[in-house]
């Protein structure tokens, strides 16, 4: 399904609503007072015509659904039957919709999903992708008339369309109604969608023989894939209480401190030599990492003490004393400090304790960093990810870094 709105006064108000099952359309849309309840309650109501007989459930996916679509839906779903959305973070994920007071729809169910949230890009993109034979069109968003008949609308009504683009739209388009032409571009969106989501479940189920309609979001796909083919037995366990507590203190985030890049040799203020600097865009360095480096595996086991004059090559999750170096420019662990803002996250100097990831632990005493282990938990290591891995990305590389979604710049760091 596709919901198209116009601008009035800052606010987007819808004005049409299509649906695409495969076979048929269903169109609803608004009169010339744009009366919002008529317009969600004519959708609903022809969406009998999508349930087979014998149907009691029917899914509807809509592209970025979360943030857009489902939120002019939602609240006209309430007077209709029993609406359970389902949020994460305070995002809305999907909406679970039992009808109750619309005749026809009477028990049904209707679940409603973003497809964004398993295809993260844009729908153009998706087309390119996919090789849709029709994909998507050009509409001037702009243009709030929605009784429009007249002239091909200027260019200035557009947004992200080549003025050479907008020629050849105008040269085959004289007489333009907005009507008929809203309804062909939100009739072609869905019809882009639904080829999409059949191709990638395709593709998923002959790759992996997982459904993609069981997953709401890329991650869980991903999860699920893993854990029924990839997944080593008896390899990762589910932590809980104060181990699962104390290992997450380990994690800080990623490094997002900021420097001012220069090109000068030596002192920025008084040096007059300069050398040559490079940029680079790198893509799957978190799957490089989980491919090519050890991973925790099994049970751990907690002990007290420098486990490393036991046994030096001991991995796991410490409680140490850290140490800086008295000078460092850039340091490169950080810590979590309570602010009379709240909690910041910083990398700096001194001395101070808490928990740390022993293979970051020995990267930082490269760096001159001291460590003195109180305690901490013992795990086994295994490579339990690079099958997996190496699977997935050479498809990303077939379906995506290949058509230029991934620009042209960007330096491809393969995992193999």
């Amino acid at each position: 399904m596709d919901i198209e709105t116009i601008n009035i006064n800052n606010n987007q108000i819808p004005y049409l609503i299509c649906a695409y099952n495969g076979t048929d359309y269903i169109t609803s849309y608004a009169n010339d007072s744009l009366d919002q309840k008529e317009l969600f309650l004519n959708f609903i109501t022809q969406l009998k015509s999508f349930f087979n007989e014998n149907d009691k459930k029917l899914t509807i996916y809509a592209h970025n659904f979360s943030s857009f679509d489902g939120v002019f839906l939602l609240k006209h779903l309430i007077p209709l039957g029993k609406v359970e959305p389902l949020l994460f973070n305070g995002k809305l994920i999907t909406i679970k919709f039992k009808c109750l007071n619309v005749e026809g729809l009477e028990g049904k169910t209707i679940i409603f999903k973003d497809s964004m949230l398993l295809l993260p890009h844009a729908l153009r993109d998706l087309c390119k992708t996919f090789k849709i034979d029709n994909p998507k069109s050009y509409f001037p968003f702009k243009l709030t008339d929605i009784n429009y008949n007249g002239e091909f609308p200027s260019f200035k009504y557009f947004k992200d369309l080549a003025f050479k683009d907008y020629l050849l739209l105008k040269q085959n388009n004289q007489i333009w109604n907005f009507k008929n032409e809203s309804i062909k571009y939100c009739q072609l969106d869905c019809v882009c969608l639904h080829e999409i989501l059949l191709q990638f479940n395709e593709l998923i189920f002959n790759q992996f023989n997982v459904n993609i309609h069981n997953s709401l979001t890329l991650p869980a796909l991903a999860a699920r894939i893993y854990k029924i083919h990839f997944m080593p037995k008896d390899t990762i366990y589910q932590l809980h209480g104060l181990i699962e507590q104390n290992i997450r203190k380990s994690y800080t985030g990623g490094a997002v401190d900021l420097y001012i890049p220069h090109n000068k040799i030596g002192n920025f203020i008084t040096s007059d030599q300069y050398e040559k600097l490079y940029q680079y865009d790198a893509n799957g360095l978190y799957a490089s990492v989980m491919a090519n480096t050890k991973m925790p595996i099994g049970k751990p086991i907690a002990f007290l003490g420098d486990i490393r004059r036991v046994d030096p090559e001991a991995y796991g999750f410490f409680y140490c004393k850290i140490t800086s170096p008295d000078f460092m420019q850039h340091p490169i662990l950080q810590r979590r400090i309570k602010t009379n803002e709240g909690i910041r996250t910083i990398a700096g100097l001194g001395s101070w304790e808490a928990w740390i990831c022993s293979s970051e632990m020995d990267n930082a005493i490269k760096f001159g960093y001291q460590f003195n282990i109180i305690k901490g938990y013992q795990f086994e290591t295994s490579d339990i990810f690079s099958e997996f891995l190496i699977r997935l990305y050479n498809l990303y590389i077939i379906y995506f870094i290949n058509i230029n979604i991934i620009t042209k710049r960007s330096v491809i760091i393969k995992i193999l």
